[in-house]
């Protein structure tokens, strides 16, 4: 998976060590050989977790290192009954599903 754009300052790629044009290998183990690899493997880590990560430079090195999962402190996630809205039934049974699926 090439990382087509500039990596964000303090996010865990970059402290990572990986940079634009990087090409990552594997990640947690796994082979990312497609997106689907990636989402898989981004599915099944949690904030905190720490995995291998294995990357070759534009200069052709290849870098062994640890990635730590973080939080997106950016982003909030927020009922819509907070915001004043009203949450319809379709709404509920999918957020319903979805919380479920998640304790699984």
């Amino acid at each position: 998976m090439k990382v087509s754009g500039q990596v964000p300052f303090e996010s865990p790629l970059y402290k990572a060590g990986v940079s634009q044009d990087d090409q990552i290998v594997n990640l947690g183990g796994v082979d990312l050989a497609s997106q689907g690899a990636l989402d898989g493997v981004l599915a099944q880590h949690k904030p905190g977790d720490a995995v291998p990560i294995r990357f070759a430079r534009r200069s052709g090195e290849t870098v062994n290192a640890t990635l730590t999962f973080d939080e997106d402190l950016r982003i909030e996630i927020v009922p819509v009954e907070k915001t004043g809205g009203t949450l319809t039934a379709a709404q509920k049974a999918f957020r319903d599903d979805w919380l479920n699926a998640k304790k699984k």
